[in-house]
């Protein structure tokens, strides 16, 4: 894959592709699905200190780290390109200091219409869930947190 291909932010379709393959990986693994991932990646990427794709890649397939399970190289290279590309998504967005559009799948009501205003706020549950897990896993942002009272308050509403 090439460094341009690399940049290109994800498409609707693109996510929904990288979501099924996710969610195809062996469920005893607990793979994070893709508004986890989301969320995860934002947690690593406001680490203090850079954390490489190598450390963190493995509990995005597998909760406790372990190695990935996949059908095929194909499917192992093409989920792996998804992650990266929505990784430098979130890394422009953050060193830009634009707003991150977070990957969150509205909730619809008994009707199909979608759930709006404070019963909503449950989508964003796993995005949080994502983030919580890499400041879990990486606890460099945590100790942080409980130092700066300035951060605490910047991350008050995620956690």
């Amino acid at each position: 894959m090439n460094p341009s291909e690399l940049a290109r932010p994800l498409s609707d379709d693109d996510i929904v592709a990288l979501d099924e393959l996710l969610a195809a990986l062996p469920e005893d693994r607990d793979p994070l699905d893709v508004a986890m991932l989301d969320g995860f990646l934002v947690g690593v990427l406001l680490q203090p200190e850079l954390v490489m794709p190598s450390a963190w890649l493995p509990y995005v397939f597998d909760a406790g780290g372990g190695d990935a399970v996949f059908p095929d190289a194909t499917a192992a290279s093409t989920v792996t390109a998804l992650i990266m590309r929505r990784y430098n998504e979130l890394a422009a967005c953050i060193a830009g200091r634009e707003a991150i559009d977070p990957i969150v799948f509205e909730l619809e009501d008994d009707a199909g219409g979608p759930v709006t205003g404070k019963a909503g706020i449950v989508a964003l549950e796993p995005w949080a869930m994502g983030f919580t897990t890499a400041l879990g896993t990486f606890p460099s942002l945590q100790a942080a947190y409980d130092r700066d009272d300035e951060l605490a308050a910047a991350l008050v509403g995620i956690l």
